[in-house]
């Protein structure tokens, strides 16, 4: 009997296999006894805040009217305490606190009510701190703190539990020395269609730096919705809900009750991390997405902190996350679960590409090479490699990603024809994915066994209008399968028919397929011969 040649089947090529999850480093929790001072007044909702410091490589976690501790990011312990000399005597100190990327730590006080509210600032973490701002504001103001930027580009975004007639304020504050702020604008919005809801009572998180850029807002009780932010008319801006996280705990999705959050961007890609809240779920439960295509987020991990059964109530809906760039392709999420602890988890990172499948067929002569990418991160491209032994590759092409800037969440198709395959039985391939940093991947190897086919296959309609029509030519009686397959794999149309020697006109009926590309593919038991056809 012939040695068949079968079609390869798609291989699933996973490039990293824990790429979505998050490894527990350590935790910190009141339920253990880690720390008195986490456990004092227990339930009192006081640990409210944490942050990273990437200049000296030191976690702070905010005890409210107490302390900020410094924590060893990769242990856990306590090392001590911020210098808290000169903070003034008004309630709710260090709220939340927030750190810029050349380590200046800031600090804001919760005002409850319509009065001033206070903002201050430590040059480093030896520091003394001063009161760096203190502006008017006319409701509740400091549950809610972000930063952007450094030095004289710092911008300070401040907000809370409060409305005025019926509209919540995020209150923008500049500065033009880098050590004193001042209220540049603030951004009013109503909560559409249900007025008078504390949109961001809990999170302001910019995503980009300067006045101008997108704000990320979250409440407890409210969705995660990106806002962006008009021009300053005489001090007012006007903010415009342009993305919004639905609530659930399925894939994309954070639930209502979650209280913190963070934003990110790491490698080409962004990611909103949620922590801490008014239920079991969220405050017992750290959850990441991947934002990078607006409008289209997906789950990137989960961690726990503890069972969701055993969890210490949180009333405020509290909690808060924290970042830190490992400088590997890895991250690592510290997360805040008011009245129950903290935590540090590691996650992998973006992955450069992962590649969905990956084969290689004979087809009319020549080897079709086919891949397809689920996702691209700084992806540069894919060196086709081939093999006459299956050890010594050698490139042959080069196909440049097809992705914006290398960066895709959505499926990208690629191929490649290679016509020279000699007078060799058996060729084999594989694909070198190259990312923009040198780094690359290989795909699994793929087999084709080159084999003269003894009947050839031809279109005589392409594109497709009512039915395929095609010319089989045989010297020699032989029977054929013959698949029509859509581009998305599913098979629309088998047969199997005798081919006499000559000529053969086939005809399949295709007036009910809808418009897109189509494989037909026969199949003598010998070889394979393929063709791709469109119907309009």
């Amino acid at each position: 009997m012939k040695k068949i040649y079968a079609l390869l089947s798609l291989l699933v090529v996973v490039l990293t296999t824990q790429a979505q999850n998050f490894t527990q480093l350590w935790k910190k929790t009141v339920a253990n006894n880690d720390f008195t001072w986490l456990n004092t007044g227990t339930g009192n909702n006081n640990a409210t805040s944490l942050a990273y410091n990437p200049a000296t490589d030191k976690l702070l976690v905010s005890i409210r009217n107490d302390r900020v501790f410094i924590i060893n990011p990769a242990t856990g312990a306590e090392e001590g305490t911020l210098n808290t000399t000169g903070v003034g005597t008004e309630g709710f100190k260090y709220n939340k606190i927030r750190v810029t990327s050349d380590g200046v730590i800031y600090a804001i006080s919760l005002a409850t009510g319509a009065g001033n509210c206070k903002i201050y600032r430590w040059a480093n973490q030896n520091a003394t701190p001063t009161l760096c701002a203190e502006f008017a504001v006319t409701e509740r103001c400091g549950d809610a703190f972000g930063l952007s930027g450094t030095g004289n580009n710092t911008v300070i975004y401040a907000s809370g539990a409060g409305t005025t007639s019926n509209a919540f304020n995020i209150y923008i504050l500049n500065t033009v020395n880098g050590t004193n702020f001042f209220l540049e604008s603030k951004v009013t919005m109503t909560s559409a269609p249900t007025a008078n809801q504390q949109w961001a009572n809990r999170v302001v998180e910019p995503s980009g730096t300067g006045v101008n850029g997108d704000i990320w807002i979250k409440g407890g009780g409210f969705n995660a919705r990106r806002i962006s932010v008009g021009p300053n008319n005489s001090g007012t801006r006007t903010g415009t809900v342009v993305e919004t996280i639905e609530d659930g705990v399925g894939n994309g999705q954070a639930s209502l009750g979650y209280g913190g959050m963070k934003y990110m961007e790491m490698d080409g890609r962004k990611y909103l991390t949620f922590a801490g809240g008014n239920n079991a779920n969220a405050n017992s439960r750290m959850k990441c997405l991947d934002i990078t295509t607006a409008g289209t987020p997906t789950n990137y991990g989960l961690d726990s902190i503890s069972d969701p059964t055993i969890y210490l109530t949180n009333g405020n809906a509290t909690g808060d996350v924290a970042y830190k760039n490992n400088g590997d392709n890895t991250f690592t999420v510290f997360s805040l679960f008011t009245n129950n602890g903290f935590m540090a988890s590691r996650g992998s990172g973006a992955l450069p590409v992962t590649l969905s499948h990956f084969s290689a067929t004979l087809n009319n002569n020549r080897v079709w090479l086919q891949w397809n990418t689920a996702t691209e991160s700084n992806n540069q491209g894919f060196s086709i490699e081939r093999s006459t032994n299956g050890r010594d590759f050698k490139a042959i092409a080069f196909e440049k990603s097809k992705a914006n800037n290398g960066n895709s969440t959505q499926n990208i198709n690629y191929e490649f024809f290679d016509a020279a395959i000699g007078k060799y039985n058996t060729l084999y391939y594989r694909i070198k994915q190259i990312d923009n940093n040198g780094k690359f991947t290989y795909s699994t190897i793929a087999v084709v066994n080159i084999r003269k086919a003894e009947f050839s296959l031809q279109a005589v309609n392409n594109p497709i209008v009512n039915n395929i029509e095609l010319l089989l030519s045989t010297t020699t009686e032989r029977r054929v399968s013959i698949k029509v397959v859509h581009q998305n794999g599913a098979v629309i149309h088998t047969r199997e028919l005798t081919m006499n020697a000559g000529a053969n006109n086939i005809s399949l009926p295709a007036s009910n397929f809808t418009p897109g590309v189509y494989m037909v593919v026969v199949n003598d038991g010998n070889s394979i011969q393929t063709l791709r056809l469109l119907k309009q």
